[in-house]
């Protein structure tokens, strides 16, 4: 029997860890995260009531409690010390592991480079002797020794395909591929994969006969030159060539973002101008386990994935690591049928998964994306990128690092 103590962001869904009730090997789940993530745990409550599954039977939270002066020491210490020491001793974060890990528990921390959950890692390993996973997802390409210590002193990476190897390879001259597993953290609840698949809506397209494309996005930004991400989400050159070829566009996104640099952009939001055209609509959407928002996602054709990122210098970090990403958006659509579709050259391991299962778009011009939706259009495929076969693979792991040591 295993206990896993989850620590940092939960990542949504999370209601892919209700399918650690499939497996009689997992005994507990104890999520340790600080109060700002707790909204972060809706989507996991809102599907274990839908699904009629009693959390408390193996998922309990403990929150990590920090006071207005600890927040901004951290910040001073993010700012000028760069110090992962006193940056884990002031989150909090250690006295709630030594009051909650057992010397048995599995530690397993998650997920990007944004999250400064990197910084724990070395810190984590350096005070308690337990296993320690680290699932891995968003990162760029640039060297962060606080990356290279959380690849080093994890004992299991799971990491989302084999483009990572080469990826942090030649970053940090690392192997890493007897520590780790291919899976991918955004896989969802196994669930809703099987609810959605029999879920029956009608396409917008048998309706009206148009082709519909939505966005479904975390945020969409004003101005292409926003620094962090480069131009992935930035939509507005990519919908205009839409709408060109008779395609209605649904945006569905949790923020609008506009530039702060780009006094261009101050007054006129482009996609509410894009809406004017009648062909683009900005609609809300919250999708969780037996919401209704899945039956309008269910209704559209396809969803677009990042647009192609603009070849410059000062790109190169976010588009190599486009370049070996899986949007978490992809399987949102792949769960609800919906297409995927993404330019040619906006990210190689995503034009892989799309070929290799005959699902999909990808285009090199409008053209090409023309005769391409004529040819896709009415396919659908049920797929099954579900949690519980991450869940299967760390499980496998541990019982060989187990027998390893009798």
């Amino acid at each position: 029997m295993y206990n896993f103590i989850r620590i940092g962001t939960v990542g949504f869904p999370s209601s892919k860890y209700l399918d650690i009730f499939k497996f009689e090997k997992i005994n507990k789940l104890t999520f340790i995260i600080f109060e700002s993530e707790i909204n972060g745990l809706d989507d996991l409550y809102k599907a274990a009531e839908f699904f009629k599954i009693n959390i408390e039977d193996k998922i309990e939270v403990k929150y990590v409690r920090q006071t207005w002066l600890h927040k901004q020491f951290m910040r001073v210490i993010n700012k000028f010390f760069k110090s992962e020491l006193l940056f884990y001793y002031l989150s909090g974060l250690h006295f709630s592991l030594k009051k909650n890990v057992s010397e048995d528990d599995i530690l397993w921390t998650g997920d990007n480079d944004f999250e400064n959950t990197n910084r724990y890692v070395k810190c984590i390993k350096k005070n308690f002797n337990n296993f320690l996973i680290r699932t891995y997802k968003e990162t760029r390409h640039r060297v962060d020794n606080y990356e290279k210590n959380a690849l080093d002193y994890a004992d299991l990476l799971v990491l989302p395909n084999n483009a990572y190897f080469d990826f942090f390879k030649e970053l940090y001259n690392l192997d890493l591929q007897d520590k780790s597993i291919i899976a991918d953290l955004d896989w969802r609840y196994s669930g809703n994969i099987k609810y959605l698949n029999k879920l029956k809506v009608e396409k917008l397209s048998q309706i009206d006969g148009k082709f519909h494309v939505c966005i479904l996005a975390g945020r969409v930004i004003w101005d292409k030159n926003e620094k962090r991400s480069a131009n992935r989400y930035y939509y507005v050159d990519t919908i205009k060539k839409l709408i060109d070829l008779g395609i209605i566009v649904h945006i569905h996104a949790r923020v609008i973002i506009k530039s702060n640099d780009n006094p261009i952009y101050e007054k006129n939001n482009p996609y509410e101008l894009l809406v004017k055209t009648g062909k683009v609509f900005i609609e809300d959407m919250t999708l969780y386990a037996g919401s209704k928002d899945y039956d309008v996602l269910k209704s559209y054709d396809a969803g677009l994935l990042h647009p192609l990122i603009d070849d410059t210098e000062e790109n190169i970090k976010v588009k190599k690591f486009q370049e070996i990403n899986i949007p978490n958006r992809f399987y949102e659509y792949t769960m609800a049928g919906v297409m995927s579709i993404v330019e040619k050259g906006a990210g190689y391991e995503m034009e892989k998964i799309i070929n290799d299962n005959d699902f999909g778009i990808v285009y090199d011009n409008e053209d090409d994306l023309k005769s391409k939706i004529e040819q896709h259009k009415n396919k659908y495929k049920k797929f099954d990128f579900s949690f519980d076969q991450l869940l299967s693979k760390i499980l496998h792991s541990l019982d060989k690092n187990k027998e390893s040591k009798k």
